[in-house]
């Protein structure tokens, strides 16, 4: 069982890593490719839903080897910042599958069936930024729970 957790946790962290990792560049990468021409912004998006799969599955990784962990150490015995933790990152999850990916599919619809560039895009733009922000935030309280111990 012990070695099963560890291999949980490399899991687990591994993901979290590559999730905040490779989601960190993409507001700079949307708010540059909808400043160029319609062309570059197609290609732009097309990268950008290749990478937005790879690392929203991560982050569903990271919940999955979370609650593998919580189940396999009994969950009432869990103390409450990992309760919490938990908690917050079916939150983080719920705006990465719920509000970024829906908005940037939205916006690779938009440059996908116009000659140019959409002014609808700009506050979808802006909508990306500051859900990935708060997304970052919720992940560093999440990790500062994961990780403080009281």
């Amino acid at each position: 069982m012990a070695l099963l957790l560890q291999l949980l946790l490399l899991i687990h962290v591994f993901a979290a890593m590559y999730w905040f990792g490779a989601s960190a560049g993409v507001p700079r990468r949307v708010r540059e490719a909808l400043a160029g021409d319609v062309h570059r912004a197609r290609a732009a998006f097309a990268s950008l839903a290749r990478d937005a799969k790879l690392f929203m599955a991560a982050g569903v990784l990271v919940f999955l080897t979370g609650l593998g962990m919580a189940l396999i150490r009994g969950f009432a015995m869990l103390p409450p910042r990992l309760h919490a933790g938990l908690g917050l990152t079916v939150i983080w999850l719920g705006i990465g599958l719920g509000v970024l990916r829906p908005t940037m599919q939205k916006i690779g619809a938009a440059v996908a069936t116009s000659d140019s560039i959409p002014d609808t895009t700009v506050p979808l733009r802006k909508r990306v930024a500051m859900w990935m922000g708060i997304q970052h935030l919720l992940f560093t309280v999440i990790t500062v729970l994961m990780l403080w111990r009281i």
